[in-house]
C-alpha cells in the first residue's frame, strides 16, 4: 500500500479539508498551495506539509503564566514524534532546511529533540523584553518543528513585542508550513486579534510564495475587511510589480449581495410592519418602500461586509423570519368553524400575529449573528453547509407530521417544525467548520436525497395508501440526504463513483420490476419487486464502483447495450402478443420484458466495459448494423405488405442482431477496420436513402417505389461511403486509442456525466412512465478553467 494511504480511512477523511481554517480562507485555495496549517483550538496540529497529526489535548486560546506558554510550545515541539504512530512516518516528508540569516551564528540541522527543546525553553523562561531577542536562538536551531511554537507565540504572546518577533523568525523559514502559520496570525486564528505584522512577515519572506499568499489574502472576498485592505497596503508598498501585473483586487463584497440581499429583507421588514397594523393596503406598501430603502442601504454599506458575512447575514435573518412565522402558528390555533372549515386567519388574528413575530425573528436573527459572527468566523461554504442540514431537518420533520393523521389543534405540529429547524440549523452551524466536502460529497448527498424522495413516496403508496405520498417522499428526502452527509465525512467516493453506484441502482429497479412483470400481473408485486432490486442494485454499485473503471467506448457501450436490451425485449414482446391471441391476456408481460431487457442489456454492457478496450468511435460505429438490419428488415416487410406483427417483430429482430454482428466484427481485433470507415459507410447510406427518396418522390406519389429507391439508395450509399472512407483514411493514423476524442470544443459538448431511469406507477399501481434522473456537468462544460 503506498505511504500516502497507510492512516486509518476517517483521519484520511479530516485530513482532507481545507487546511486554512482562519477568517474565511478555505475558498482561495491557499489550501493546496501551502499546505496544512497548525490548529490549536480544536486540538489538530499538521507536523508535516501533507499529514495532519491527531494530539492527546486541546489546548486554550491565550495563556496567562510562563508553565502554560512552556506545556503548549513544549507538546507543539515534540507532537511530532511524541503522538505520531510508527505507521505514518512513511507521510512525513524531510525537514526543510532553513535559509542562512545575517546573525553571528548560522542554523545548525537538529539531531535530538533536546537541541529543540533546549532554546525553546531558554526562550520561554527569559524575562518579556528579553524574550524577542531570544526566539532568533529557537530559529537558529535548525529544527523545522519550531514553526509550531513560534505560530503559537505569534497567536497568544501578551507581548507585543515578542508577538512580532516570532513573526519575523516565521518568515525567515524556507518552509510553506511558514508560510500557513503567517496567515493564521495575520488573521487572527483561534480568536485572537489580527496581527499586521504578519502581513510584513509575509512580504519579507524568504520563500516567493509569501508574496503570493499575500495577494491570495487580498484577494479572497470571504476574508476579513479590514485584513485585506492591510493586505493590500502593504502589497502596495513592498510589491507594487505584482499588482501593475496581476491588477489590484477589489476589496469589498458583492454589491449585488448586498443589494438584493438588504431590498428583499428590508421589503419583508416593513411588510411585516405594515401587517401588524392591519389595514388594507398597508403590507404591499411597506414591501415597497422597504425594498428601496433596504436595496439602497446594501449598496452604500453592505458592499463593505465580506461575501461570507453577506450570507451568514442574510441566512441568519431567513431562519429568524421562518422561526418567526412559525412561532406564531404555535401560539395561535385555528379551529373548525360551523361548517366544517378552518376559520380564516383574519378571524383568530393570526395575520398580525405572524407579521409581528416574523419581524421580530428577522430582526432577532441578525442582532445574533452580529453577535456571534467573530466567535464562528464561518465561510460562506460553512454557511451553505449549516443552511443544507437546517433544511434536510426542516423537510425531515415536516414529512414526519405530514404523515400522522390530521388533529384539530395544529399548534403542537408548528411548534415541533420549529423546534425541528432550529435544531438542525443549530446542529449545521456548530459542525459547519468540522465538515469537508469534496465533489463526491456532494454528489453523493443529492443522490441520497433523490433516492430518499422516491423511496418514501413509493412505500408510503404501497405501505397505506390513505397517506401522503409526498409527506413521505419529503421524509425519505430529508433523512436520507442528512444520513449522506455523515456518510460522507468518512468515505472518499468520486462522483463518478456515485454516478456508478447510481447507474446500478436503476437497472436494479428496472430488472426487479420487469421480471416480476414478466411472471406476473400484480402490480403491487412489481412495485414491491422495483424497490428490492433498487436496494440490491445500490448495494452491488457501491461494492463495484470501487473495483471498475470506465474510459473510452465504455462510456458509450452502456448506453449502447441498454437501447439494444430495451429493443430485443419490446420486440419479443411483440412476437409473445402476436402468438397469445385467443389466450388470456397478460397485459404486464410485454412492458415487463421491455423493462428487463433495458436491465439485462445495460448491465451486460458495464461488464462488457471492463474487458474491452474499443474507443467511443468503435463502440459506437460497431453498433450501426443493428440499426441498418432494422431498416432494412422493416422496409422490405412494409413492401411485402405483411399484416403479421409476429412476423415483422420477428424479422426485425434477426435482421438487427445480424447487422449487429457483422458491424461489431468489423471493428473487432479479428478484422480491425477503422471505426471512420463505418462511419462514412453510415452517413453514405443516410445520404444515398435520402438523396434516392427525395428524387422519386418528385415524380410519383406511389408509396412502394419511393421506400424500394430508399432501400436502393441506402444499400449504395453504404457500399460507396465505406469504400471512399477506406481511401480517404487509408494513410491515417487508426483510431484504436481507448481515449480517442471527437475533438470538439469544450462549449459545444454534452455535458452529461450519468443518465438514469426507474418505471414509474400511478396511484392505482400501473406502470405510466419513467423517471429519468440525468447528471448535467455544466460548470465544467463551460468554465475556461481547469476541473478535477
Amino acid at each position: 500500500m503506498p505511504a500516502q494511504h497507510a492512516r486509518p480511512r476517517a483521519l484520511r477523511k479530516c485530513a482532507k479539508g481545507p487546511a486554512l481554517r482562519g477568517k474565511d480562507m478555505t475558498s482561495s485555495g491557499l489550501s493546496r498551495e501551502l499546505g496544512p496549517s497548525y490548529h490549536i483550538g480544536n486540538a489538530r496540529i499538521a507536523a508535516a506539509a501533507e499529514t495532519d497529526m491527531p494530539v492527546t489535548a486541546t489546548f486554550g486560546n491565550s495563556y496567562k503564566k510562563p508553565w502554560h506558554c512552556t506545556v503548549v510550545c513544549l507538546a507543539l515541539a515534540v507532537a511530532s514524534t511524541a503522538v505520531v504512530p510508527a505507521s505514518w512516518a512513511a507521510d512525513l516528508p524531510q525537514a526543510a532546511t532553513p535559509v542562512e540569516v545575517a546573525s553571528p551564528a548560522t542554523p545548525v540541522a537538529a539531531s535530538t529533540d533536546a537541541a529543540l527543546l533546549a532554546p525553546l525553553l531558554v526562550a520561554l523562561a527569559a524575562a518579556p523584553d528579553q524574550r524577542s531577542a531570544a526566539l532568533l536562538n529557537l530559529y537558529l536551531g535548525g529544527d523545522p518543528r519550531a514553526i509550531g511554537a513560534l505560530r503559537y507565540i505569534a497567536l497568544h504572546d501578551q507581548v507585543l513585542a515578542v508577538r512580532q518577533a516570532a513573526c519575523r523568525e516565521l518568515s525567515r523559514y524556507a518552509d510553506r508550513r511558514s508560510i500557513a502559520a503567517l496567515l493564521d496570525v495575520a488573521q487572527g486564528l483561534e480568536n485572537d486579534s489580527p496581527n499586521p505584522e504578519a502581513l510584513t512577515a509575509l512580504s519579507h519572506h524568504v520563500l516567493p510564495g509569501g508574496a503570493e499568499a499575500l495577494y491570495m489574502l487580498a484577494q479572497n472576498a470571504d476574508a476579513d475587511m479590514a485584513v485585506r485592505r492591510d493586505a493590500l497596503e502593504v502589497l502596495a508598498r513592498d510589491h507594487p510589480d505584482i499588482l501593475a501585473a496581476r491588477g489590484v483586487p477589489s476589496v469589498g463584497g458583492s454589491a449585488l449581495v448586498a443589494t438584493l440581499g438588504a431590498a428583499l429583507f428590508g421589503g419583508l421588514a416593513l411588510e411585516s410592519v405594515g401587517g401588524v397594523a392591519g389595514t388594507g393596503g398597508a403590507d404591499l406598501i411597506g414591501a415597497i418602500t422597504g425594498g428601496v430603502l433596504g436595496g439602497g442601504a446594501g449598496y452604500v454599506f453592505g458592499r463593505q461586509v465580506s461575501n461570507a458575512r453577506q450570507h451568514y447575514y442574510m441566512s441568519a435573518m431567513t431562519w429568524g423570519a421562518a422561526a418567526g412565522y412559525l412561532a406564531a402558528r404555535s401560539l395561535i390555533n385555528r379551529p373548525y368553524g360551523q361548517w366544517g372549515d378552518r376559520v380564516s386567519d383574519e378571524e383568530v388574528g393570526l395575520n398580525r400575529w405572524s407579521a409581528g413575530l416574523t419581524l421580530l425573528g428577522e430582526l432577532g436573527g441578525l442582532v445574533l449573528a452580529g453577535y456571534s459572527a467573530d466567535s464562528l468566523n464561518l465561510t460562506s461554504a460553512d454557511v451553505a453547509t449549516a443552511d443544507a442540514i437546517g433544511l434536510g431537518t426542516t423537510i425531515a420533520v415536516a414529512g414526519a407530521l405530514g404523515l400522522m393523521p390530521e388533529r384539530e389543534d395544529q399548534r403542537p405540529g408548528y411548534a415541533a417544525l420549529l423546534a425541528g429547524s432550529l435544531v438542525g440549523v443549530g446542529i449545521g452551524t456548530a459542525a459547519a467548520r468540522q465538515l469537508h466536502f469534496t465533489a463526491g460529497d456532494l454528489t453523493l448527498i443529492g443522490y441520497g436525497a433523490a433516492e430518499g424522495l422516491y423511496y418514501g413516496a413509493q412505500l408510503t403508496d404501497l405501505v397505506d395508501p390513505t397517506r401522503s405520498s409526498p409527506s413521505g417522499g419529503a421524509l425519505g428526502a430529508g433523512v436520507a440526504g442528512l444520513t449522506a452527509t455523515a456518510v460522507s465525512q468518512w468515505i472518499e467516493p468520486t462522483a463518478g463513483n456515485v454516478w456508478e453506484t447510481a447507474m446500478f441502482a436503476q437497472y436494479g429497479k428496472l430488472l426487479g420490476a420487469g421480471l416480476t412483470m414478466v411472471a406476473t400481473d400484480s402490480n403491487r408485486s412489481a412495485q414491491w419487486a422495483q424497490l428490492g432490486g433498487g436496494a440490491l442494485g445500490l448495494a452491488g454499485g457501491a461494492w463495484l464502483s470501487q473495483r471498475t473503471a470506465y474510459r473510452g467506448g465504455d462510456r458509450a457501450i452502456i448506453p449502447i447495450g441498454s437501447l439494444l436490451g430495451l429493443e430485443h425485449g419490446a420486440l419479443i414482446g411483440a412476437i409473445y402478443d402476436g402468438q397469445s391471441s385467443g389466450q388470456p391476456s397478460r397485459q404486464l408481460l410485454a412492458p415487463g420484458l421491455s423493462l428487463a431487457g433495458l436491465a439485462l442489456g445495460g448491465l451486460g454492457a458495464a461488464a462488457l466495459g471492463q474487458y474491452t478496450d474499443m474507443t467511443g468511435w468503435q463502440a459506437t460505429m460497431g453498433s450501426t448494423g443493428a440499426v441498418w438490419g432494422a431498416w432494412f428488415a422493416l422496409w422490405s416487410r412494409v413492401l411485402m405488405n405483411s399484416e403479421s406483427e409476429t412476423g415483422l417483430a420477428t424479422t426485425v429482430l434477426i435482421s438487427s442482431d445480424v447487422g449487429l454482428a457483422v458491424s461489431a466484427l468489423a471493428v473487432s481485433p479479428l478484422i480491425g477496420a477503422d471505426p471512420r470507415i463505418l462511419a462514412g459507410a453510415t452517413f453514405g447510406g443516410l445520404a444515398g436513402g435520402g438523396l434516392a427518396s427525395l428524387f422519386t418522390a418528385m415524380v410519383t406519389t406511389n408509396s412502394d417505389p419511393i421506400i424500394r429507391a430508399n432501400l436502393a439508395g441506402s444499400a449504395t450509399g453504404l457500399v460507396a461511403g465505406g469504400i471512399l472512407a477506406y481511401f480517404a483514411y487509408a494513410d491515417s493514423e487508426p483510431m484504436d486509442k481507448k481515449t480517442a476524442d471527437l475533438g470538439l470544443p469544450g462549449w459545444l459538448k454534452l455535458p452529461v456525466r450519468g443518465v438514469s431511469s426507474a418505471p414509474h406507477f400511478d396511484t392505482l399501481g400501473r406502470p405510466d412512465g419513467m423517471v429519468v434522473l440525468a447528471d448535467l456537468d455544466i460548470w465544467s462544460a463551460l468554465s475556461p478553467y481547469p476541473t478535477h
